[in-house]
C-alpha cells in the first residue's frame, strides 16, 4: 500500500502554493482545482510527520491519486505544493505528539485521518475528533446523505459522546476548524476531549495485563485501540453500545488534572520557541461527573471570606457564606475548592469540585491547625479566585516543669502488666488547661487524665484526652504569660482535652495518670523530671484497676539502694520502676 501510495503521490505532486483549501476555475470548461494546507493534532505532531491526502470520488472510493507531504513546523502544519482535482478527500497524518497529560512526546507514532470535501471545508486541522467521525461520515454519505447533512450528523454525534450538546457551543463551524492553539469553543473542545482520551488509553495502560503482570508503557498503543473501537461503533450506531467504555470516558474526565493540561500545552510550546495560551477546554470537562457543560471560566464579582485569626487548634471553623451572581440565565460556572479543606454548597456538604448557578451558596469548613500555624483554602468560581485562611493561636503555657533539676540514675521501665500511672502536680495559675505534652523515650498506646487528690493519691477522675494527637508539628511556638518557666520543649506524644478542656486552680494538688489502651499495659522510660513536686518518684502512685493505688507495681516498699542515689521498686522479672514525667500544661 505504501509502494502505491509513494508512486501515486510522485505521480500527483505539482506546483501550488499554501493556506487553506481553496478552489481555482480553469478555463476552457476545466475541472475545478483544490490546494489543500491544515494542521495535523493531538497534541501537535512534531515537525517532519508524514501526512497523505487521497482524491475520493462521489462514492467515496479512492480514485488512486495520493499527495505526500511532511509537517513543517511544531504546530503540525502542512501544505501540499501542488493542486488536487477532486473535491472529496481523505488525509492521514502519522507521527509522534506532545501528550497533554505528561508534557512530553509520545513514546510511538499514532495515525490520524480526516474526510472532507474541500468546497466546503476552508481550513483542515486533522485531530481526534475527525479521526472518530471519518468512518460515520461515510456511512452516512453511502446510506444516500449529502456531504452537509452526513457530516453535520457525524460531527454532533461525536460531540455528544464527550457529554457536549452541539447547540451550546458558540460558533460551532466544523471539526476541521478546531485547534489547540486556538482560542474559541471548539478549539477548548479538541483540547478536552484529547486529554480525556488519553487520560482513559494511560488508564488502559497502567492496569495489569491479562497475566496479572504490569507491561512495559503501551500508552500510545492503547490510545490507537481506543480511538479505533470509538470510530466503530460510531460508524455502526452514531453512539457508543458498549457502558464500561461510556464509563471510562465519565471516570477520565474526573481524574484530569487541569492545571498541568494548560500549563503542559503552554510549555510545550514555549520550548519550541512559540507562545500559546492554552484555550479554556477546563469548560469542556466534566470534572464531577455532573452532566453539565459547559461550565463557564467566566469573573464572578462580590466573593469573599473573612479570615479566621486566633484560632483554637483542632476546633472547625466555618466561613461566612458568599452568594453567586450575575453569570446569566441558563448558565454554569465550576467551582473548585483546594486546600484539603470541606466545601458546602446550599448548607450540604459538596465534593470539592462542582457546578453552581446564579442563586447558589458557598462556605468552607475547617480544622484550625496546629498552634502558630495556618490553613489556607482557594475557592475558584469560574475563573475568579478567593482564599480564606484559618490562623492558630500561639500556645498559651501556663505550666511547665521541663526545666527543672534531672537526676543523674539511669531510666527503668515500668514493667508489663501495669494499667495505670500517676504523678502528682500542681497547677501554677488558675486556668482551663485544653493540651498536654509529656516527654516520653518510648511508650504504648495510652490516653491520659486528670485526677484531683484525695489524701495522697489520685481521686475523682475529672477528665480525660479524647485520644493521643499530635497538634503541634515540629516546632511549636508558645506565647509564655506571667512568671511560667520559658524551658518549652516539644514533647511526644500530645494530649486533647477537648475544646472547653478543664478549669485548673492555682497551688491545688492534681495527678496526671496514664492509662493503658492496651492488655500489655504501659511501657514507658522517662525523662528527667520535676524533683520538687515528685520527690523522686515517691510520690508516684500505680494500679491495676484504677482504684487501689500504690507506691510500686507490686505493692512493695521503694528500695533505695539500687541503683545508688535514686528511689527503685524491687524488680519484677527484668523490669524496674522510675517515673517522673517532664510536663507542660497550656490552654
Amino acid at each position: 500500500m505504501l509502494s502505491i501510495m509513494i508512486a501515486s503521490s510522485l505521480a500527483a505532486c505539482g506546483g501550488g502554493g499554501s493556506g487553506g483549501a481553496s478552489t481555482s476555475s480553469q478555463g476552457g470548461g476545466a475541472a475545478s482545482q483544490y490546494r489543500v494546507a491544515g494542521q495535523v493534532q493531538k497534541g501537535p505532531f512534531i515537525f517532519g510527520s508524514q501526512i497523505w491526502i487521497s482524491e475520493l470520488n462521489d462514492k467515496l472510493s479512492p480514485t488512486g491519486k495520493v499527495y505526500m507531504t511532511q509537517t513543517s513546523d511544531d504546530l503540525g502544519n502542512f501544505s501540499i505544493p501542488g493542486s488536487v482535482d477532486s473535491k472529496l478527500v481523505e488525509l492521514t497524518g502519522s507521527g509522534y505528539y506532545m501528550n497533554e497529560l505528561s508534557g512530553t512526546l509520545s513514546t510511538a507514532p499514532v495515525t490520524l485521518n480526516a474526510v472532507a470535501d474541500l468546497s466546503i471545508s476552508k481550513s483542515l486541522t486533522i485531530n481526534l475528533l475527525t479521526t472518530l467521525q471519518a468512518p460515520r461520515l461515510k456511512a452516512l454519505m453511502a446510506g444516500g446523505n449529502d456531504y452537509q447533512t452526513a457530516y453535520k450528523q457525524s460531527r454532533n454525534e461525536v460531540l455528544a459522546i464527550f457529554g457536549i450538546d452541539s447547540g451550546k457551543v458558540d460558533n460551532l463551524g466544523s471539526l476541521f476548524d478546531m485547534r489547540i492553539n486556538g482560542t474559541a469553543d471548539q478549539d477548548s473542545i479538541l483540547l478536552a476531549t484529547s486529554a480525556i482520551l488519553s487520560k482513559v488509553a494511560q488508564n488502559r495502560d497502567k492496569a495489569p495485563g491479562p497475566d496479572g503482570w504490569s507491561h512495559p508503557p503501551a500508552e500510545t498503543a492503547e490510545l490507537s485501540h481506543l480511538i479505533s473501537t470509538i470510530a466503530s461503533e460510531l460508524a455502526n450506531a452514531g453512539k457508543l453500545s458498549s457502558q464500561p467504555l461510556y464509563d471510562q470516558l465519565k471516570l477520565a474526565a474526573t481524574q484530569i488534572d487541569l492545571d498541568s493540561v494548560r500549563r503542559n500545552v503552554e510549555t510545550y510550546y514555549a520550548g519550541r520557541g512559540i507562545k500559546v495560551v492554552a484555550p479554556k477546554f477546563e469548560e469542556w470537562v466534566d470534572k464531577d461527573n455532573s452532566g453539565i457543560l459547559p461550565r463557564r471560566l467566566v469573573p464572578v464579582a462580590g466573593i469573599s471570606f473573612n479570615d479566621i485569626q486566633d484560632a483554637d487548634p483542632t476546633t472547625v471553623y466555618k466561613s461566612n457564606s458568599i452568594k453567586i451572581s450575575g453569570i446569566g440565565a441558563g448558565k454554569s460556572i465550576p467551582v473548585n475548592l483546594t486546600g484539603g479543606t470541606t466545601l458546602i454548597k446550599n448548607g450540604t456538604t459538596s465534593s470539592s469540585t462542582t457546578t453552581a448557578k446564579d442563586g447558589d451558596t458557598f462556605e468552607i469548613q475547617a480544622s484550625a491547625p496546629f498552634f502558630g500555624s495556618t490553613t489556607e483554602s482557594t475557592l475558584q468560581a469560574g475563573s475568579t479566585r478567593t482564599l480564606w485562611k484559618v490562623a492558630s493561636r500561639a500556645t498559651q503555657l501556663m505550666y511547665d516543669n521541663t526545666n527543672s533539676p534531672s537526676p543523674t540514675s539511669p531510666n527503668f521501665i515500668i514493667s508489663t502488666g501495669l494499667k495505670y500511672a500517676a504523678t502528682v502536680f500542681k497547677s501554677d495559675h488558675d486556668f482551663n488547661a485544653k493540651y498536654l505534652g509529656m516527654e516520653a523515650a518510648e511508650a504504648s498506646d495510652f490516653n491520659v487524665s486528670i485526677y484531683s487528690d484525695a489524701n495522697g493519691t489520685p481521686g475523682q477522675e475529672l477528665i480525660s484526652s479524647n485520644s493521643k494527637i499530635n497538634l503541634f508539628g515540629a516546632t511549636p511556638t508558645p506565647s509564655v504569660k506571667n512568671d511560667v518557666k520559658k524551658s518549652f520543649i516539644q514533647s511526644s506524644p500530645q494530649f486533647y482535652f477537648g475544646s472547653n478542656g478543664i478549669k485548673l486552680e492555682k497551688g491545688k494538688t492534681y495527678w496526671l495518670v496514664l492509662k493503658s489502651n492496651t492488655e500489655d499495659g504501659i511501657k514507658l522510660t522517662t525523662a528527667p523530671g520535676d524533683l520538687t513536686y515528685n520527690n523522686n518518684g515517691v510520690n508516684n502512685r500505680y494500679s491495676l484497676d484504677g482504684k487501689n493505688w500504690n507506691t510500686c507495681p507490686n505493692g512493695s516498699p521503694f528500695d533505695a539502694s539500687y541503683p545508688p542515689n535514686s528511689y527503685s521498686c524491687g524488680y519484677i522479672g527484668a523490669a524496674g520502676l522510675y517515673f517522673i514525667p517532664s510536663l507542660w500544661l497550656a490552654k
